[in-house]
């Protein structure tokens, strides 16, 4: 499954209740606000860089591009991704 997001777009690469599996596709010049989970942890893996991030509930976090290519990141969230338990720190 795909969503079309203002930054970019989420593909769903596997799903359950326990895990989900996606990647984060994130346009030049855009960014994923920061947010939090109070349910999900999440483990995100930035494509470019490899530099891998741990996000316990409550903790903040986003992504900016400054570049002029797509930025990928792999998340695996756990349990498996709920849009509701989304949290704009905005």
């Amino acid at each position: 499954m795909k969503i079309e997001t203002p930054w970019g777009y989420v593909e769903t690469l596997n799903e359950s209740k326990d895990l989900s599996v996606s990647m984060l596709v994130i346009h030049p010049g855009k960014e994923v606000p920061n947010h939090y989970h109070k349910v999900m942890k999440e483990v995100e893996v930035e494509m470019d860089s490899g530099a891998v991030h741990v996000w316990k509930q409550g903790e903040p976090h986003g992504y900016k591009n400054n570049t002029d290519k797509e930025k990928r990141v792999l998340c695996i969230a756990i349990p498996g991704y709920d849009p509701t338990d989304e949290y704009s720190m905005d």
